[in-house]
């Protein structure tokens, strides 16, 4: 089974998988994941059977409230390239991209559900160009990035209240 596979049966992002696999020790085959049938059956389960749905140690999964971020990889070098995603622990995301990008800092965050991550990507990043297959994007005005992050979020109930 490859990653992506894999993440449309957990329902995460295929960068989270990769973070996953990557934890767990899986070794990149022809330069993509690959997980044997009983390996991927293991990760499953447990993401089935573990509190609040996280796996292991990827601890940015876990809850669906959580914050919804904007992250600047290489302040000094690319300011404009930056990396978009939910986190429900914004210290331990910023945490996991200093392992890559040590000078990484946090540009903007918003009270966001797991849910939502997909379409507060797709409407914060609109028209700009994605890097690679990750969640980065090389972005022409932050300004203005970050008003449609407003403008999106602005329309969603804040997910810190009690839904009843």
């Amino acid at each position: 089974m490859t990653a992506k596979e894999l993440a449309v049966k957990l329902n995460l992002s295929p960068s989270s998988v990769r973070r996953l696999l990557k934890r767990r020790g899986v070794k990149l085959s022809g330069g993509r994941y690959a997980i044997s049938d009983n390996e991927a059956q293991t990760i499953i389960s447990e993401y089935a059977n573990t509190k609040n749905g996280t796996v292991g140690t990827v601890g940015t999964e876990g809850t669906e409230e959580g914050v919804f971020y904007a992250i600047q990889l290489i302040p000094s070098s690319r300011p404009f390239r930056i990396k978009l995603g939910f986190a429900s622990v914004i210290t331990r995301r910023l945490q996991d991209h200093r392992t890559a990008a040590p000078t990484a800092r946090i540009l903007h965050t918003w009270p966001c559900r797991k849910s939502w991550e997909q379409a507060a990507i797709s409407a914060i990043s609109a028209g700009e160009k994605r890097i690679g297959l990750s969640e980065v994007f090389e972005f022409t005005n932050l300004r203005t990035a970050f008003r449609r992050g407003e403008a999106f979020f602005a329309l969603l109930p804040d997910p810190r209240e009690s839904a009843g």
